[in-house]
Parts: structure tokens; sequence; C-alpha cells
């Protein structure tokens, strides 16, 4: 009997959880239906940047034309790999360039080791999160809420 009560208990708990997570803006910006993501990886490979919640997770944007993004790039790596065992997640999101456009970009600059790179053909995540400079980082708590937003290049 106690553990059906403690199951009830758990079921309860995570349904209010998954439906407020859901609920949630940056849900809605971060989601994607199987086989329908609007994200891609370097080799066209879909990327769906829900599955790296559940951590606190770093999302920036940048472009090959930001002239911040050839600084900002390599200090997110540095990011990345500082706080990589201790749950954060760092993702770069291109903002709708082609992939050989961001490869090209990305050999002039020394971030690719430990940040996930990531395409956005139509600039949703972009556009979604109301930004308005370049490069734009939010970082997530692990309730998938805004815990933090800076519109300008981070500093360590």
């Amino acid at each position: 009997m106690i553990l059906l009560v403690s199951l009830y208990a758990w079921s309860t708990i995570e349904d209010k959880r998954t439906a407020k997570l859901h609920d949630s803006d940056a849900f809605s910006v971060l989601e994607t239906l199987e086989g329908q993501s609007p994200y891609t990886d370097l080799q066209g490979d879909e990327v769906s940047l829900i599955n790296y919640f559940g951590n606190v997770l770093v999302v920036s944007s940048w472009a090959s034309w930001c002239p911040d993004c050839s600084t900002h790039l390599p200090l997110l790596d540095e990011l990345a790999v500082e706080y990589a065992d201790k749950g954060v997640q760092v993702l770069a999101i291109n903002r709708s360039e082609p992939a050989t456009t961001a490869e090209r970009f990305l050999r002039t600059v020394n971030a690719t080791s430990a940040v996930v790179l990531v395409l956005d053909p139509d600039d949703k995540f972009y556009k979604s999160v109301e930004v308005y400079a370049m490069p734009e980082t939010i970082f997530y708590d692990t309730k998938i809420a805004i815990s933090f937003h800076s519109r300008s290049s981070i500093t360590l």
C-alpha cells in the first residue's frame, strides 16, 4: 500500500512538473518534434535541444559576420570545459548561415572542442527569444527557466 501511495504521489508530481515544463516559453523555443527539428549539427544531423535539459544549459547565438563572436566562442569553449563535470552543457547556435560558412569561420577561432555547435537555418532560436544584439547568451536552469540573459559577450 505504501508503495502504491508513493508511486501515485510521484506520478502526480511528475505530471505537474511536465505540464509546467511544456507551458514555459523557453521550452517552446527549444522543443522539437522527432523528425521535425529546425536544428542540425555541422554534418546535417538533427539536433534536438530538449535532450540537453536536466542540467544547466548555456545557449549562445553567433554568426560569422559578428565581430565579437570570434572572441566569444572561445570563451564559451572555456566555460564548457571548466563546468562539464558540474552538469553544465554549452550550445552555440549559428544564425541561419550555411554549414560551409559556419565551418570556415570556426576554423579561425578555437572553440570546437567542448561546445555543441548547432545550425539554425531558419533563425528560430534568435527570433523566438526576443534578442537584439550579437552575441546573445541565455542561461537556462534545470527546470528550463531563463536564469540569466546576456546581450553581449560573456566574461569569465
